[in-house]
């Protein structure tokens, strides 16, 4: 199976399969939730060290950690190519919220407490995720600094 299609933890090496929880580092480090906290006692540093690199500035990146985020992901393989049965269905077949129903849209269109169906709404999160994930490496690693050399 090619790398890009399974993540694996920075600790203990193991597949991040989505069920098990996650966290990643402000530096973008991934962890099982589990590993982080066994290791995080064990690190040199004070409590805003990264559990990976055993710094305050990440090795990779040189962000101090300050925080994790939990992370929600799906392995499954999606095909964005074909289009969906909802698509190919008439455009008149626009649904009204039942009475008391009230329909709310969520980031990039996404029904909110709808169950998600399909592969469309997938592509648009991912695009999105990399997009952010462009920006971030830009600003963080590829910009040059403002720092001066003597």
């Amino acid at each position: 199976m090619p790398s890009y299609e399974r993540l694996n933890c920075a600790i203990c090496l193991g597949w991040l399969d989505g069920i098990t929880p996650s966290v990643a580092t402000d530096c973008g480090h991934i962890f099982h939730e589990k590993c982080f906290q066994k290791l995080k006692p064990y690190t040199l540093f004070s409590l805003r060290d990264c559990a990976y690199c055993s710094l305050r500035d990440c090795a990779y990146c040189r962000q101090t950690v300050f925080s994790t985020t939990k992370l929600f992901f799906s392995t499954d393989r999606y095909d964005c190519s074909t289009p969906l049965e909802s698509e190919e269905e008439s455009p008149d077949d626009s649904k009204q919220p039942a009475k008391g129903e009230h329909k709310k849209e969520g980031p990039i269109g996404v029904k909110v407490g709808e169950e998600l169906q399909g592969r469309r709404y997938f592509c648009q999160l991912l695009v999105a995720l990399l997009g952010a994930a462009l920006y971030l490496f830009y600003v963080f690693i590829y910009s040059p600094r403002s720092a001066s050399i003597a």
